[in-house]
């Protein structure tokens, strides 16, 4: 079994090329708690970080999260393209159940999130990314929809080296 852990990063250290997509959704929220999913332009999304990025549809009754886009590249390193799936059919299910909960706890709260994510292949290797989740709220209470940006990745064959 994988094991995951997040850990919450300071947003004032984002690198530089998720800081231009976080200024980007400050910018477009104004004095709002959040910007809604008809303001947000995907391509504002610095170039190079679009392939690694998944907008996420937040469903009620019962609580889900569904894939509204799923970037190529992410498509690419886990061999499987998760557009219009939800987090619940992932392959790996203690996976998604960990991501569900992290989904959880950020949608509990209506504001940015920069993570570390550690993870331990099973050959006991360790993995680490970070990731940008930036809220979005058609009715500006809720989080409505969720755009996450994943840096620090490895390839596809360095990834599938520790993995499989």
């Amino acid at each position: 079994m994988t094991d995951y852990q997040f850990s919450n990063l300071s947003i004032s250290s984002l690198p530089a090329h998720l800081e231009t997509a976080f200024e980007y959704w400050h910018t477009i929220k104004g004095k709002r708690i959040a910007p809604t999913w008809p303001e947000f332009d995907m391509m504002e999304i610095p170039p190079s970080l679009l392939p690694f990025t998944m907008i996420k549809d937040v469903e009620n009754n019962p609580r889900a999260y569904r894939y509204r886009f799923y970037g190529t590249a992410l498509a690419g390193l886990y061999s499987s393209d998760m557009t219009h799936q939800t987090v619940d059919d992932l392959e790996n299910s203690d996976f998604g159940k960990i991501i569900h909960q992290s989904l959880d706890d950020f949608t509990a709260n209506i504001e940015p999130k920069y993570y570390r994510v550690h993870t331990h292949s099973k050959f006991g290797r360790e993995v680490v990314h970070v990731l940008l989740r930036l809220p979005l709220s058609a009715d500006q209470s809720t989080v409505t929809h969720i755009v996450s940006i994943i840096a620090d990745h490895m390839d596809k064959d360095d990834f599938h080296k520790i993995t499989d």
